[in-house]
């Protein structure tokens, strides 16, 4: 009885999002260079595909825990003996970087904050570590982006078979909802072109609509082009529901504080606090009145 009633939530013989996601990851990583994989879904799949199915066998896998480490060990040990005065950990580690790039060129599925001078530029669901001097031109870089998307196989959560919609596979559309909002960042970010950025921002939504960060930054982009304050109130409200941690959450009830301020709805404000308080037991006012949350929020349309 229990096999037939739960062969539909646990068959996964018909999917194959994991592969795809694994030959994603892949696709568009440059002949011979080093891919860097973090997280259990992004690794394991791409472990599969490329060492099992042979898929891109010129790329190099490497991940941050691996003892063996046949690219940047070597390089690191040079930085070491040649820089004899660097002492910070941090800054061995850029100058290593800067060796292993001038061999081949490096990719990651999770950028980190690295150095000033290098920007990980948004690949798909990839990023590729690059000078910031290197950016490519806005007309290169929306082709580029315009291509990759177009060949990869983003799955929206709302088309997920049965099998596929628990928790570590659903994380999956996830990830390429956040390769589209990063792509999105980028357009914003690097060349001022929000129409696009927002372009991005709700191609994010439409793969997972339970993205809260896709709602947030929608109202955030929305808001700049439109003013539209109905429109950016419902994207905030969509952003605290799907928020799936209190701190999120919160950000999310203070940028709509600040779009209420900036709509001249006070009432709505006042209200907003009161609602605050019977979720979260806590003064609204000491929190987000005097100190306004960090990151790309309601409260920067202000600029």
């Amino acid at each position: 009885m229990f096999f037939y009633y739960n062969k539909d939530q646990t068959d996964l013989s018909k999917t194959k999002i994991g592969d795809n996601l694994g030959r994603d990851i892949l696709s568009t990583v440059a002949p011979n260079a080093i891919l860097i994989t973090t997280e259990d879904s992004a690794t394991f799949n791409t472990w599969y595909v490329h060492y099992v199915l042979g898929v891109r066998k010129d790329v190099n896998i490497f991940i941050p825990v691996n003892v063996i480490d046949p690219y940047f060990a070597p390089e690191r040990e040079k930085v070491k003996s040649s820089q004899r005065q660097l002492k910070d950990p941090h800054q061995i580690e850029v100058e290593t970087f800067k060796l292993v790039k001038k061999k081949k060129r490096i990719y990651s599925n999770q950028p980190v904050n690295f150095d000033k001078d290098f920007v990980w530029i948004p690949r798909g669901i990839v990023y590729e570590l690059m000078y910031r001097k290197d950016i490519p031109s806005r007309e290169v870089y929306l082709k580029d982006s315009a291509a990759i998307w177009k060949n990869l196989h983003a799955p929206t959560r709302k088309n997920l078979l049965l099998a596929e919609r628990n928790l570590t596979i659903t994380s999956i559309s996830t990830i390429y909802s956040n390769g589209l909002l990063q792509t999105g960042d980028f357009f914003i970010d690097a060349y001022n072109d929000v129409p696009t950025g927002l372009t991005y921002y709700k191609k994010a939504i439409d793969v997972d609509d339970e993205n809260a960060g896709a709602y947030e930054k929608t109202s955030y982009a929305n808001f700049l082009m439109t003013k539209n304050c109905d429109q950016t109130e419902k994207d905030l409200r969509n952003a605290i529901f799907f928020s799936d941690t209190p701190s999120t959450s919160k950000r999310e009830y203070a940028n709509l504080f600040y779009l209420y301020k900036l709509c001249d709805k006070k009432e709505r404000a006042n209200e907003l606090k009161k609602e605050y308080f019977d979720v979260f037991h806590e003064s609204f006012d000491s929190i987000f009145e005097k100190k306004p949350p960090k990151g790309q929020s309601a409260s920067q349309l202000k600029k």
